[in-house]
């Protein structure tokens, strides 16, 4: 598998415990760029000046060995990743992932896909 590195744009902690959770399970390298101080190793502490601000300043930390370099957002997840990763064979500089965004039923608070 290659080299990969995630940053992880983040207004504030919502969201963090989980999103911590998916890439500590996915076993990835990764660095999240939050709005507010918190207490991680991987957690970093830049005023929230907008998504953009926080992937650019994130971008310091990324190893000099690393192959791929995945922005995600804190509040989405993370599906079939290794299939995304089957697409970088050496002739494709950037892959693009669609976000499935869940409708939501007012009446019942219930997410359907």
């Amino acid at each position: 598998m290659k080299n990969i590195f995630f940053i992880i744009p983040a207004r504030n902690k919502e969201n963090l415990k989980e999103k911590i959770m998916e890439l500590e399970n996915l076993k990835v390298n990764y660095i999240i760029v939050c709005g507010e101080k918190l207490n991680h190793k991987n957690v970093v502490y830049r005023p929230p000046k907008g998504k953009w601000d926080a992937i650019n300043f994130g971008s310091k930390f990324v190893p000099r060995d690393v192959n791929v370099v995945v922005l995600n957002d804190v509040d989405t997840r993370i599906h079939n990743f290794e299939h995304v990763l089957s697409h970088l064979n050496g002739e494709a500089d950037i892959v693009y992932c669609k976000v499935n965004v869940p409708k939501i039923s007012l009446e019942k608070g219930l997410k359907c896909y």
